[in-house]
């Protein structure tokens, strides 16, 4: 009988585990960027790649219409389904004006540089991103947030979705 109610409580954890797997992985959720004054200013950033290099998003939203602010984490499952997703994206829509970048916020950079290597992305990502994730009230991963070149929030997008995403690039002449 004991063995019996261990048996039926491991099939009830694993049902509610699945279930709310499912719930992360099939969800996204886009939603209007709730972030303090300045109202509609993106949190600025400058932060270094894996390699030792750097990225400053002001000086990045220069030479593009829009840039995607992307994070992610190793440890995220639809993360690894997003990226190549998104990297195709970026790849399509770059003459048109748009910039990605994937900002990881607490995994070892060695261990993002690696993922890197194994996925082929080309995507430009930076390591140590815990204080910008913070800034931009990141709450689960991957978050994907689209910046317009003056600055200015366009979407903040929990999960991916490409036609949400593609929606907030149109609105500015990224698509």
């Amino acid at each position: 009988m004991k063995m019996r109610r261990i048996t039926v409580l491991l099939a009830a954890v694993a049902v509610c585990a699945a279930v709310y797997t499912a719930t992360l992985v099939g969800t996204s959720r886009a939603r209007e960027p709730e972030f303090g004054p300045p109202a509609g200013a993106a949190p600025m950033f400058a932060l270094n790649t894996p390699s030792g290099g750097s990225y400053d998003l002001a000086l990045e939203l220069k030479t593009h219409r829009a840039i995607v602010v992307d994070f992610w984490s190793c440890e995220c499952a639809p993360c690894g389904q997003e990226l190549p997703r998104l990297d195709a994206l970026s790849a399509r829509l770059r003459s048109r004006g748009l910039g990605v970048v994937c900002v990881n916020p607490q995994d070892d950079p060695r261990k993002v540089e690696e993922f890197w290597r194994r996925h082929r992305l080309s995507m430009p990502v930076v390591v140590h991103g815990a204080g910008v994730a913070e800034r931009y009230r990141v709450a689960a991963y991957p978050t994907n947030v689209v910046v317009g070149r003056d600055g200015k929030l366009i979407a903040l997008i929990e999960g991916f979705d490409e036609a949400a995403l593609r929606k907030a690039l149109a609105s500015v002449d990224v698509d």
